[in-house]
């Protein structure tokens, strides 16, 4: 192969490759929660998780590395409990036994919904609640966050700040 084709291809890779534990789709959500719990400051009591289509059909039968277990609700709960949103697609390399227990209690408690959004391409909404906030995460790519972060009541009309993060470092995942 031509030296200058190689190159290309390696620059490429650098690029548009950005290391992953287990399938995107439920990693990028996983992702979302880790930054949501984060902002929050507190693990949160309840995640309503509202997605694509696409996403949906894309998350929810796929194994999650280090579980031995399936879907969504186990990547939302370890992302929320256990997560590092600077880790980007490797949100959940932490994982330990103890705090797999921890999200499989979440998971047994129910406190995470998940809903389809109807009408969008890429999208992933959480919303993270304690007895006094709530935050919200628009994910349009798979580390593409926007943050809404409601300084209230969950159902209070508190100011509202925005701001957008790409992580890591800039770099966007270009599709899903």
């Amino acid at each position: 192969m031509d030296t200058i084709i190689k190159t290309q291809i390696i620059d490429l890779i650098h690029r548009e490759v950005i290391p992953a534990i287990g399938c995107t789709e439920p990693i990028a959500v996983a992702l979302a929660a880790a930054k949501a719990a984060e902002v929050l400051g507190r693990k949160p009591e309840k995640i309503e998780v509202y997605l694509s289509a696409n996403i949906l059909k894309n998350a929810m039968g796929v194994g999650i590395p280090g579980t031995g277990m399936v879907g969504l609700p186990i990547a939302i709960a370890l992302g929320s409990i256990i997560g590092k949103s600077a880790y980007g697609l490797e949100v959940l390399k932490d994982l330990t036994p103890e705090g797999l227990k921890e999200g499989k209690e979440m998971v047994c408690k129910k406190c995470i919904g998940i809903d389809l959004k109807e009408n969008v391409d890429k999208l992933c909404s959480i919303l993270c609640s304690s007895p006094i906030s709530a935050n919200i995460f628009f994910l349009t790519s798979c580390i593409s966050i926007t943050l809404n972060d409601y300084n209230d009541s969950l159902f209070g009309s508190g100011n509202t700040n925005c701001s957008s993060l790409l992580i890591p470092e800039g770099r966007i995942f270009k599709r899903l």
